[in-house]
């Protein structure tokens, strides 16, 4: 039931009775309000006072208890319109400003100057009757303390940036340096010139950065600080000349002390890395830049002498580090073929080092080869190999039939070979013989391919690519067989001569007194059997031997006493002597017809009173004695 009452129709009409006394009273107070503003307004606006005039016109304007000169109102605030916009611009910078400032954002603080600047720019050119009331107002916001102020704790906080990139050594982070730069002049507040003051800063925020990074022994970090501050500086369109000069002297300092040290390794790396700064920081000549290039000869002619010296290996060590700075391809190529001349074997090792190399041999300026080297190894392979004039290293091996331990020589034979196909001539046999086998070889992309291999006393190549073999073991002495490449490259015998010079001319009277040597005489051959076959001339008798067939008749005979003597018996030493004597010299008396012996028998027969003077030498007598005597024994090469 209370509830009830509490919502009975008396109740409720006290209720909204109060309501409407409380609206009342407000309404009352907002129209009193109205009119005494406009009338305030009114009073400044008659005083010329246009910035209080056009707050209360404003405030008028905005209060809607009662429609009240609205239209003088819309009339003044329209003349004032300028005063209400520039309070709105000024009060929005100085907002945006302190935020600025506040959450200690340069980017925005710099921006919201740059706009405040153009409306104020904007502003001055587009009215002068309130030019008075816009200073007002800007001063009323604190404008240009808000902007002192945020353009000082700026620069101080860059400064103190970069003071922490210095005390931590860390230098990922220098856009303090820049915004140091971007501070207006007009609101520095240094004593000393905003110019120079930002240039001790840098230059002294530089100088220490890059003096330790050179004292802790990071050159390279050194150098790319240096270069880095360079680029950044030319991209911001600032002169920093401090920034070479540090360069150059942290690099001297430590290119000296590489030097002095004899540190070439250091001195290389360092020199290498600023040079390539160098272009960089363009500097096309500099101090250090002589200092290097300097360095640079005298390495070059150390190397030299450890070339000269037979030092190879150092000389091309310290070329090849030498050539990241000059280009080394010329020296490095003249110690490769020195070292090649010098040790053949370091030709062929530059393709395998593992293979044990032998009979090592090696010739210089063959066709447009400086240096060339042969050799074999117990698996019984030929190895050729070459170098080019720029100290490129080729070497070719194939299989061979000689073996290690045959072979005599390796030669490489010019008049046969080209630049496309080297002829190596193997010499192989036993030192101790007259004749050993040469076997040339020539080279083809796959290995070496056999051209010709004879057995003799030696050989010589014509002009034409002929190859002249002398004394070939299957033929005569002071024969020489001719071989001429066929169209597979091969060697075929194409014609043999003999050289008679070479054969002593005697008698066979003279045969004996002339062991193991070449000789040549004319006689008769009189008897033939499968033994030989004997000679004679006038009473002196020669035994002949040989692989050939011997028939009857006067010949040239060519051959060899090799001091051994055949006996012959009085049936032998008989044989035609009842036949009239038809050597070349049967025209001359013989010795017995001489001393008057030709009535004592047979032609050629000694007188059997005859007393041998034995003892006397080593020479068998001519003729026979008694009932058997002695022939020397002759093995022919040839008989004409």
């Amino acid at each position: 039931m209370s509830v009830l009452r509490l919502f009975s129709l008396r109740n409720l009409l006290l209720v909204c009775c109060t309501v409407g006394l409380i609206l009342i009273v407000f309404k009352s107070v907002g129209i009193y309000h109205k009119i005494s503003w406009i009338k305030l307004a009114d009073q400044y606006y008659a005083r010329q006072e246009w910035i209080p005039a056009e707050q209360w016109y404003s405030r008028a304007a905005e209060n809607r208890y009662l429609s009240y000169q609205e239209q003088h109102i819309r009339s003044r605030l329209a003349e004032l319109q300028p005063i209400s916009q520039w309070n709105s611009v000024v009060s929005a910078s100085a907002s945006e400003l302190q935020a600025a400032i506040d959450t200690r954002q340069f980017d925005s603080f710099l921006s919201a100057y740059e706009r405040w600047s153009g409306q104020v720019s904007a502003q001055q050119q587009a009215d002068d009757r309130f030019q008075k009331e816009y200073k007002q107002i800007q001063q009323n916001y604190t404008m240009e303390e808000k902007l002192q102020t945020g353009f000082t704790q700026f620069r101080q906080s860059f400064e103190e940036g970069l003071q922490q990139n210095l005390k931590t050594a860390n230098y990922k982070d220098e856009s303090h340096k820049w915004n140091l730069l971007r501070i207006p002049q007009a609101y520095w507040d240094t004593r000393e010139p905003m110019q120079q003051y930002i240039r001790d800063v840098l230059e002294s925020y530089d100088q220490t950065k890059l003096n330790r990074l050179a004292a802790a022994g990071n050159f390279t970090e050194f150098l790319n600080q240096a270069v880095y501050a360079a680029e950044t500086y030319k991209q911001h369109d600032y002169q920093a000349p401090w920034i070479v000069t540090l360069a150059e002297n942290g690099t001297r300092s430590v290119i000296t002390k590489d030097i002095q040290a004899k540190r070439t390794a250091q001195f290389v790396a360092h020199a290498r890395s600023f040079r390539d700064a160098a272009s960089e920081l363009g500097l096309d000549s500099s101090p250090v830049l002589t200092q290097i290039s300097q360095q640079i000869l005298s390495l070059q002619g150390q190397a030299a002498s450890l070339s000269a010296a037979g030092q190879f290996q150092q000389a091309v060590n310290l070329y090849e580090s030498l050539g990241t700075l000059e280009d080394m391809s010329e020296p490095i190529a003249r110690t490769q073929i020195a070292w090649a001349t010098a040790d053949p074997v370091h030709l062929l090792q530059s393709s395998n080092a593992s293979v044990a190399y032998e009979h090592v041999t090696g010739g210089v300026n063959w066709a447009d080869v400086p240096v060339y080297s042969i050799a074999t190894d117990h698996n019984n392979r030929l190895f050729f190999g070459k170098m080019s004039s720029d100290g490129a290293a080729s070497v070719w091996s194939g299989e061979i039939g000689q073996t290690a331990n045959q072979i005599l020589s390796l030669t490489l034979e010019p008049r046969l070979s080209s630049s496309e196909q080297p002829v190596i001539v193997v010499q192989s046999g036993s030192a101790e013989d007259d004749r050993h086998q040469y076997s040339f070889y020539g080279l083809t992309g796959s290995g070496f391919r056999s051209l010709l291999s004879v057995a003799a006393a030696g050989y010589e190549t014509a002009e034409d690519g002929s190859i002249d073999v002398h004394e070939p073991a299957d033929g005569a002495a002071g024969q020489t067989d001719i071989y001429r490449p066929v169209q597979d490259g091969s060697y075929t015998l194409s014609d043999s001569r003999t050289d008679n010079s070479m054969y002593r001319s005697i008698t066979a009277a003279e045969v004996a007194s002339h062991p193991n040597e070449t000789i040549q005489f004319s006689a008769e051959i009189i008897s033939v059997d499968e033994n030989g076959a004997l000679a004679r001339q006038r009473d002196s008798y020669v035994w002949l031997t040989g692989d050939m067939e011997f028939a009857t008749g006067s010949f040239t005979i060519y051959g060899q006493f090799n001091g051994q003597f055949q006996s012959l018996t009085p049936e032998q030493s008989g044989a035609g002597a009842d036949n009239t004597d038809n050597s070349p010299d049967s025209g001359a008396a013989t010795d017995n017809e001489a001393n008057g012996s030709a009535d004592t028998g047979a032609p050629g027969m000694p007188d059997p009173e005859f007393e041998p003077e034995y003892g006397l030498g080593d020479t068998q007598p001519s003729g026979l004695i008694g009932v058997t005597t002695s022939a020397p024994v002759v093995r022919v090469d040839r008989i004409e």
